[in-house]
């Protein structure tokens, strides 16, 4: 997939599609110096433009550049003050430095912009989660369900919060992530936690099974290898 866009970028310079999708798949597989580098190399041929300066934004946030990232966000929201996307990012950066207020100023403003944007009360759950107020972010992970029903990832990290949080509810948060995996079966991250939730919950052929299944994912995440790897010695000790 990289060399096909890096193609499409050779025969077609300007083209902006080409430059945000290659960064995203560099980011995945965690070439960031590469990322960064195509973002300059964007910022040269496609000129200044909010959707690059998001995704440089999102990207040096990432790194910890806090400076670049502060410019940045200055620049676009005075493009585009009434984007609930732009304020929602920006309510990232903050909670990502764990200034809790400033998170709050800035979802209140993504709120007042788009009242029923899934994503921005999906963050605000994760802002409570961080700052130790679980009843809350457990609304807010609903209300986020509630608006998009489609997307696996409220469904995820309230099933997470509740196994931290609700040790007697394994159950709630086991049925919480197989609605999860149902709506995106290729998401291995929420594979692996209703693998690590049925061991949680005794069900070990269940748990021995999505092990197997993760085994057989094309691009498996080095940090999931690892987790399939331990709970499946931890599985072994139990069946024997």
């Amino acid at each position: 997939a990289i060399r096909s866009f890096q193609k499409v970028i050779q025969n077609h310079e300007c083209y902006l599609p080409a430059y945000t999708n290659l960064i995203d798949l560099l980011v995945v597989e965690g070439e960031m110096e590469l990322a960064l580098e195509m973002i300059v190399e964007a910022h040269r041929t496609c000129s200044s433009n909010l959707a690059l300066d998001t995704k440089e934004n999102e990207l040096q946030a990432f790194i910890e550049d806090w400076e670049r990232a502060t410019e940045l966000i200055d620049s676009i929201t005075k493009r585009v003050p009434n984007s609930a996307q732009v304020w929602m990012n920006i309510g990232v950066f903050h909670l990502l430095q764990e200034d809790f207020e400033a998170a709050q100023e800035s979802f209140d403003k993504a709120q007042q912009c788009e009242p029923e944007h899934w994503e921005v009360w999906f963050f605000l759950a994760e802002m409570h989660r961080a700052s130790g107020l679980p009843r809350k972010a457990e609304e807010a992970y609903h209300q986020s369900h509630e608006l998009n029903p489609k997307e696996w990832k409220p469904l995820n990290n309230l099933a997470l919060l509740i196994l931290r949080e609700y040790g007697d509810q394994t159950l709630k948060a086991v049925a919480f992530l197989e609605q999860a995996v149902a709506l995106d079966p290729s998401q291995q991250t929420s594979v692996v936690n209703l693998a690590l939730a049925y061991f949680k919950a005794d069900e070990y052929k269940k748990a021995l099974k999505l092990c197997q299944d993760l085994e057989l994912f094309p691009h498996l995440f080095d940090e999931i290898k690892l987790m399939v790897h331990n709970l499946k010695e931890e599985l072994e000790r139990n069946f024997s």
